[in-house]
């Protein structure tokens, strides 16, 4: 599998695809990611959801959720993420190509590894960002 050309940051007034929230509730103007091989780090700044996010989830639904577009060859495939603290989880990657993700759900190095059928598709360093 190749590297992850087309990993982007949705517009900010883009919606999350998960109830009303927008891309501007989660992360700042500043949020970028910049692309070097298949790893993928992010900058700026993630803002704090104090209020429970019920749609996201049931429970673990406030802190810092950042959130990228992944790269089109994803579109309708399953992914395997690894790097969180309840273990890898397997996605199906929607047609908005969005992935979510509460960054106090990710281990202490705040690292998230895409994968598919077992290849790696990109790392997403989330260390780098500030947590509003």
């Amino acid at each position: 599998m190749s590297g992850p050309d087309g990993v982007s940051v949705p517009d900010q007034q883009a919606q999350t695809g998960i109830g009303a929230k927008t891309v501007s509730d989660l992360v700042g103007e500043n949020f970028k990611l910049s692309v070097a091989g298949t790893t993928v780090t992010a900058t700026g700044d993630v803002k704090n959801i104090t209020e429970p996010w019920g749609d996201f989830s049931a429970a673990d639904n406030t802190g810092h959720f950042a959130i990228i577009k992944l790269p089109a060859i994803l579109k309708g495939q399953k992914v395997t993420l690894e790097g969180r603290t309840k273990g890898a989880r397997t996605v199906t990657v929607d047609d908005d190509l969005l992935l979510v993700q509460r960054i106090e759900n990710l281990t202490a190095a705040k690292k998230l590894t895409v994968k598919k059928d077992g290849q790696l598709v990109m790392e997403v360093d989330f260390s780098g960002i500030t947590e509003k």
